[in-house]
């Protein structure tokens, strides 16, 4: 695989994660670029996923329950990185 289809793929990852999350209600997504082979994912800054540790790109369902699990008080993730 070269690295533009990497590249390309997982961008599209990104953007399936991100509209998924996104219907979580009181959820706002953001993303930012991170060092190569990266992908980590915060909620209200905590960390709850990182490929680093455990290798592998998260499943879209699998965010959306790490979200809602560490979501704060009163049913609000506030800021999801």
């Amino acid at each position: 695989m070269n690295r533009e289809t990497s590249d390309s793929s997982v961008g599209q990852q990104l953007l399936e994660l991100a509209r998924v999350v996104g219907q979580v209600p009181g959820v706002k997504v953001t993303g930012k670029t991170g060092r190569q082979g990266s992908f980590e994912v915060s909620v209200n800054d905590k960390l709850v996923y990182s490929k680093l540790k455990t290798g592998s790109f998260p499943k879209p369902d699998e965010v959306v329950e790490l979200v809602k699990k560490n979501m704060g008080q009163g049913g609000k993730a506030g800021k999801t990185t």
